[in-house]
């Protein structure tokens, strides 16, 4: 098989994967020899694109996809809500899809944590100077001397 096709199979191997399809039923849908076949060909797909280990990448696209797959059914019941006029059910469809971009970007390593350093060490002088600096450099502050 070319590999174009190969890699095409994979990724439908992947989308039957993330609607929660087995092994076997991907296999005998898709026409791999096994399940190991299907499996084997889904992990290879993921090792080409990720550099994460086998199981973390697959684990992440299966989410990933499954998440994807169900974003533009709950969108059409969103504005079926909408054009009813049945705010309440808007409103929970609305979280909903809130929820499925907020775990996709988690998924994506969006809310990965950063590190910051807040580390200060500033003398009581070098304190009063940085406000004295920032004080003068507002534009409603006014530096004069009041003469009797």
């Amino acid at each position: 098989m070319p590999l174009k096709d190969s890699r095409a199979r994979a990724e439908e191997a992947l989308r039957l994967r993330a609607r929660r399809k087995t092994w076997t039923e991907i296999s005998a849908e898709l026409g791999f020899r096994s399940r190991d076949g299907a499996r084997l060909a889904v992990n290879r797909l993921l090792k080409s694109v990720s550099a994460d280990p086998g199981h973390v990448a697959l684990e992440r696209a299966v989410s990933s996809a499954s998440l994807a797959a169900q974003e533009p059914g709950l969108f059409e019941l969103y504005e079926a809500a909408v054009k009813r006029g049945d705010d309440e059910a808007a409103a929970t469809l609305s979280r909903e899809l809130r929820s499925l971009v907020t775990d996709r970007a988690k998924l994506a390593g969006l809310y990965a944590p950063q590190a910051v350093s807040v580390d200060v060490k500033l003398s009581l002088g070098d304190l009063i100077a940085q406000a004295k600096q920032r004080l003068l450099a507002l534009d409603n502050t006014v530096d004069a001397e009041v003469i009797e």
